[in-house]
């Protein structure tokens, strides 16, 4: 009886140190993420956050979520929303959760001068334009490839980036909605 009464609290420190350990993981990310992200990311952030927190608790709720779709004309699964909110650190999320996984992800974003570099060798005039079909083949065939859907959907995102008369796709404007900035 006294070999139980000393492995339950062996077991109850083991329990609490793993939650310690999680918390300090979960702090430790949302920290590398503010780090990681530019001022101004940070700033972009904390206002999508609050654009999307419609009821102001400080939390992003499913409601909150699926309101915010359906003003942009989408219906989003309940199924949908309970994944991405299971992305997040802690849930329903509060900025510094949000931040921490939204900021990883921008993070992790080539910047406008390296995505443009990339376009470079299609773009032998400098004109800031290539072959739609040109680009559209390479970016499905070659290396990490996308798929056609994930093409179709990233210009259907940035509608104002193919001139259809000429078959042209302006990839410095691509590049701006890719990465949420002004390349000129």
């Amino acid at each position: 009886m006294a070999d139980q009464e000393v492995a339950v609290p062996v077991k109850k420190e083991k329990k609490e140190k793993k939650k310690k350990s999680e918390k300090s993981e979960k702090k430790s990310k949302s920290r590398a993420a503010y780090t990681e992200c530019s001022p101004e990311q940070v700033q972009e952030l904390k206002e999508t956050f609050n654009y999307l927190d419609l009821d102001r608790d400080g939390q992003l709720s499913m409601d909150d979520i699926r309101q915010s779709f359906a003003s942009f004309g989408l219906v989003v699964e309940d199924s949908d929303l309970e994944q991405m909110l299971a992305e997040c650190t802690v849930n329903p999320p509060n900025f510094a959760a949000f931040l921490s996984t939204f900021g990883a992800n921008l993070s992790g974003t080539d910047s406008a001068q390296t995505l443009i570099q990339a376009f470079k060798p299609l773009d032998e005039e400098d004109s800031g334009f290539v072959s739609l079909a040109e680009w559209r083949e390479c970016v499905t065939s070659m290396g990490d490839s996308l798929s056609r859907e994930e093409v179709d959907e990233m210009l259907k995102a940035a509608p104002g980036c193919v001139d259809r008369s000429t078959g042209k796709l302006n990839y410095r404007q691509l590049v701006d909605v890719i990465t949420c900035s002004a390349t000129d």
